[in-house]
């Protein structure tokens, strides 16, 4: 439903890029876009660090993947966009669609701005891949934070002094890191196996009012890996981006002909790394030698809502009951806007609710802008002094109060 909705809207809208939801940055079945990403070659320095064999390679289907092994506990690798100037003021946060082979991994997304020589710091987005499945990963910006390049954290109280320019976004790319917690691979020494495919990245705009509204139990919100096929609807074009140029350096380096030396040297690496690499094994009627990627599990709906990259409020309830709405008071929790989609646990403790206040929460919300990807539990009130979690507000009666009023309590999420 959800995906035939998006593609009713880019057929009446008849491809104008106003209407997009999305927009695609690099779509890595091209080889244009394949060839501008490499891995970080300056090693040993605070960007790679620890004994390691890495590649950002092709397998036989033709997917760009990046792939490697440590041979230390301690270790960074990381793949990178040339030099950008990106402006993202108009939009919200990522879509990458990624697809994590054979062993589970936690990756981190990073986002870097033009003053990175001098702070040393860049900004990032941590998600974990289960083994042998699609993630569509949705990454709001405000989610992303402050982290030294090695990958040491900054202290509690500097994190609200780094936020995130969006409008000076100068290059992106992807860490792994061991994080001192070696899981051995193979017989020969090798540990922390990774191998990340990746199809595309997107972003997506900023919206003045919610899409999507979804109301569902608080039992069906997965946990916070997202997994899942290519996600449908409309998207425009890396070419009808208008605030990202390529800076003159990403074509013209001056280490051009050591890059490339170092690239010609690691080959055969690289394709001992693709002979390695382990596959899902058949099933037992195949008899096709042909291994497709897995699909994964199916998607819930409300990962549906989360990975299409439509602006949504989701109202998470423990279960509806019989009672008249507005007659008791209704407690409303937000998830915070720096954490990761569908990762917050607040809403374990709500107490159930009537239909007519659900139904008053959705509505309100359809036009309200502080919704804008809001995630909340409603319930309600539970007897006082047994809530652990204190609402973010209170409505005594939604037929007797401004719903609408309670609902710019909210912090924005855009």
């Amino acid at each position: 439903v959800l995906a035939c909705w998006q593609l009713y809207r880019q057929d009446f809208a008849e491809d104008q890029r106003a209407y997009s939801t999305k927009v695609r940055l690099f779509n890595f079945n091209r080889d244009t876009d394949f060839e501008l990403w490499d891995l970080e070659r300056r090693r040993p320095s605070d960007l790679c660090y620890g004994r390691q064999r890495c590649g950002w390679t092709r397998n036989s289907a033709g997917t760009a993947m990046f792939i490697g092994q440590f041979y230390e506990p301690i270790g960074q690798a990381q793949l990178k966009s040339p030099r950008l100037k990106l402006n993202f003021k108009r939009f919200s946060g990522l879509l990458v669609h990624v697809y994590n082979q054979a062993v589970g991994n936690k990756y981190s997304w990073f986002l870097r701005t033009s003053d990175f020589e001098e702070t040393r710091l860049q900004y990032e987005f941590d998600f974990d891949c289960e083994a042998s499945s699609w993630h569509t990963v949705r990454m709001p910006f405000n989610a992303f934070r402050p982290v030294r390049v090695d990958g040491v954290p900054l202290p509690a109280d500097e994190l609200g002094h780094q936020p995130l320019r969006r409008e000076d976004v100068v290059q992106m790319g992807v860490s792994v890191r061991t994080e001192g917690k070696p899981r051995p691979y193979g017989m020969d020494g090798r540990l922390n196996y990774f191998s990340l495919a990746i199809d595309t990245i997107k972003v997506f705009r900023r919206q003045t009012e919610p899409q999507v509204i979804y109301l569902g139990r608080q039992e069906e919100i997965p946990g916070p890996r997202a997994e899942g096929g290519a996600e449908e609807g409309e998207e425009q074009s890396f070419g009808d981006f208008e605030d990202m140029v390529f800076t003159e350096d990403s074509i013209f380096d001056e280490n051009f002909m050591r890059v490339q030396q170092a690239e010609e040297e690691a080959d055969a690496e690289i394709a001992e790394l693709v002979s390695d690499q382990p596959s899902p094994e058949p099933a037992a009627d195949e008899e096709s030698d042909d291994v497709e990627l897995s699909q994964g599990k199916p998607k819930t709906p409300v990962q549906a809502v989360i990975e299409s990259g439509l602006a949504y409020t989701t109202v998470h309830v423990k279960s509806m009951n019989d009672h008249a709405g507005g007659r008791y008071p209704l407690s409303v929790h937000q998830a915070s806007v720096n954490d990761p989609p569908l990762s917050h646990r607040c809403f374990e403790n709500i107490g159930t609710i009537s239909r007519g206040d659900a139904a008053e929460l959705v509505i309100s919300a359809l036009v309200e802008p502080t919704c804008v990807n809001a995630e909340m539990g409603a319930g309600e009130s539970p007897p006082r002094g047994s809530d652990h979690h204190p609402p973010t507000f209170q409505i005594s009666s939604t037929m007797q109060e401004d719903v609408k009023a309670y609902m710019k309590q909210l912090t924005p999420n855009t």
